[in-house]
C-alpha cells in the first residue's frame, strides 16, 4: 500500500538539503524575484524543485534548468 507523504510536513531546511548545487543556485536566483522554495518531488524523470510566487509555481530541475510551464507540478 501506498503511503500518502504529501500529509507530513517537511521544513524548508529539509526541502534545501533535497536539491542538487543547481537547484540551489536557480532557486537562490528566483527568490531575488520574490519566489520561495516550496516543496521538492521525486519522480521518475528525476527530483525537481517548486518555488511559488502568488499563484506561479517555477520547476527546477536536478540541472538547475528552470521551467515555468512545466506538468510536472501535477500528480497522476
Amino acid at each position: 500500500m501506498a503511503t500518502e507523504r504529501r500529509l507530513d510536513h517537511i521544513s524548508y531546511n529539509e526541502n534545501w538539503t533535497n536539491l542538487s548545487i543547481a537547484q540551489k543556485a536557480s532557486v537562490s536566483e528566483l527568490s531575488r524575484f520574490g519566489f520561495d522554495l516550496a516543496f521538492v518531488r521525486s519522480s521518475q524523470e528525476g527530483r525537481f524543485a517548486f518555488a511559488s510566487l502568488d499563484e506561479k509555481y517555477a520547476c527546477i530541475n536536478e540541472d538547475g534548468e528552470i521551467n515555468m510551464n512545466s506538468d510536472q507540478l501535477f500528480r497522476n
